[in-house]
């Protein structure tokens, strides 16, 4: 008696770390058929911290050979030093995630019975502060006119790379109360992403004169700087 035994290979399985994608149903039978289906991939929606390595992947399945290609809203990437590409293009890496990479990523698989394609969202993101706040004044003493406008303004200095998002910034009067009114917090471009704290107190009395606090806060605790505010 011969037996003959027929072996299907399927393009291709893909291993992302100690993840393996092996892309059949759960009785172990292959589903696969000559178009691509996409068997499993990344999220839609994929979060990371500002250089961490981005990772997405993509498995198709196929009888016949599938051809994976990426996209960076709409644009194809190639490989290079920033990008990279393993198990037959299945999976996507970012060497070191920036907020410049942002944006909308499709993975495509294709052969000549058809096509696939997959969407995936890449958001990264500032890490946390992993320490309080540093507070200071840039005047200390800020004299005005009575019946005018006094500005207020510090500077709050924020760990390098370090997101402004989890953090509190107010101001307090002489009596120690919480200032709402006309205040406004503007964050540096620059890479040390300071935050200067500004305060506008109009139509100015004798009855304000006093020190006032700008206040920052995260989650490591609190820092704040005075100023004192004369009216002649």
């Amino acid at each position: 008696m011969i037996i003959w035994i027929f072996i299907i290979f399927l393009y291709s399985p893909c291993v992302l770390g100690e993840k393996e994608l092996w892309c059949i149903d759960n009785n172990g039978v292959s589903t696969a058929s000559l178009t691509p289906t996409l068997e499993d991939a990344s999220g839609q929606d994929e979060i990371f911290t500002v250089n961490d390595r981005v990772m997405l992947y993509c498995c198709f399945t196929s009888k016949q050979p599938v051809q994976v290609k990426w996209y960076k809203d709409d644009i194809p990437l190639k490989i290079g030093a920033k990008y990279q590409f393993d198990e037959n293009n299945q999976v996507f890496s970012i060497v070191n995630g920036s907020k410049l990479d942002n944006g909308a990523y499709r993975c495509e698989g294709s052969n000549q019975h058809g096509r696939q394609s997959w969407s995936i969202t890449v958001s990264i993101r500032l890490p946390p502060c992993y320490q309080r706040p540093t507070v200071y004044s840039l005047q200390t003493n800020v004299t005005v006119k009575k019946g005018t406008n006094a500005t207020l303004t510090c500077i709050v200095q924020l760990e390098k790379d370090c997101s402004a998002q989890a953090q509190a910034f107010y101001w307090r009067n002489p009596q120690g109360r919480i200032m709402i009114k006309n205040t406004n917090t503007l964050t540096s471009t620059g890479r040390n992403k300071d935050v200067l704290m500004k305060i506008t107190i109009k139509d100015v009395k004798k009855s304000q004169i006093g020190t006032y606090k700008c206040i920052a806060r995260n989650a490591h605790g609190k820092s704040s700087s005075g100023v004192w505010l004369n009216v002649e």
